[in-house]
């Protein structure tokens, strides 16, 4: 079974262990202020897992292998996962493999859309003030 507290863990471990991550960086770059982020990292505040996937993605981490280190058990104490724990645990890296693409793109299609925007508004101040004098916005 997935223990969130501990996948959790391994991210604060992460953070604080990699050079130029900290925990306000990964809050920036998922739009989340550094206290909720921290509620979230310390139980205070429940985590989806699909929050859960994107902070790992934000801290550089990817989440395949956040669920290869929950197993805090030695090689000789695991017991062998049934077929239906191992497509259960195939699906969730496909999922979180899927979930941080689509983040991506989602980011990438609100930065062409800015971009759009801004590009839009210059043509029409320059349309403006060729057609009207100095009419610049």
């Amino acid at each position: 079974m997935i223990d969130s507290i501990v996948i959790k863990q391994k991210i604060k471990n992460h953070i604080k262990k990699t050079p130029g991550i900290n925990q306000k960086t990964v809050a920036g770059k998922m739009g989340l202020s550094n206290s909720y982020l921290n509620d979230i990292l310390n139980n205070r505040t429940p985590g989806s897992l699909d929050m859960i996937m994107r902070i790992a993605y934000a801290a550089g981490m990817p989440f395949t292998r956040l669920l290869a280190e929950t197993d805090l058990q030695t090689e000789e104490e695991r017991t062998p996962m049934d077929p239906t724990q191992q497509m259960l645990q195939q699906i969730l890296m496909e999922i979180g493999g899927i979930n941080s693409r689509m983040a991506r793109i989602e980011r990438d299609v609100d930065q062409l859309k800015k971009a759009k925007s801004a590009r839009q508004r210059r043509r029409s101040g320059y349309s403006n003030a060729k057609a009207g004098g100095n009419k610049l916005k």
